[in-house]
């Protein structure tokens, strides 16, 4: 998870902990891949949020 050789393929670590999820991710070291990593991440934290604050109104009393 922590080398420093280069990469030609996108890896991801997801954890839930009690304090929230956190995010890893590995990726080719290039424009294209870096803006398509971060759209992607984007996307997926707006998603999460969605469906964080569905629970919240579906279990609300």
């Amino acid at each position: 998870m922590s080398a420093t050789a280069p990469t030609d393929e996108l890896q991801i670590w997801l954890a839930r902990t009690d304090d929230g999820v956190t995010v890893r991710l590995r990726h080719p070291d290039t424009a294209e891949a870096a803006g398509l990593v971060e759209g992607l991440a984007e996307a997926w934290s707006a998603q999460i949020e969605a469906m964080a604050a569905q629970a919240r109104t579906a279990t609300a009393p």
